[in-house]
């Protein structure tokens, strides 16, 4: 399996999201490591296409969209 990892957001409180691609599989997650400084939590992983649909406009999305745009452009 080849992953790549590509930074999508960090939030002001150091929440964080990336996005995960498996080339092989040709499919993504996003991950959401919470904030240590606000009592962390568990990571959590969202496949890419239910994220965009449950997100709406978040700052998180918009940056996952941006993203995506940019790697259909090559």
């Amino acid at each position: 399996m080849t992953t790549q990892t590509r930074d999508i957001y960090r939030s002001a409180n150091g929440d964080y999201w990336p996005v995960l691609w498996d080339s092989e599989m040709k499919q993504g997650t996003v991950r959401h490591e919470p904030a240590l400084a606000f009592g962390g939590g568990q990571p959590t992983e969202t496949p890419v296409i239910e994220f965009l649909e449950r997100n709406g406009t978040n700052p998180e999305n918009q940056s996952l969209w941006a993203l995506l745009e940019q790697m259909s452009k090559g």
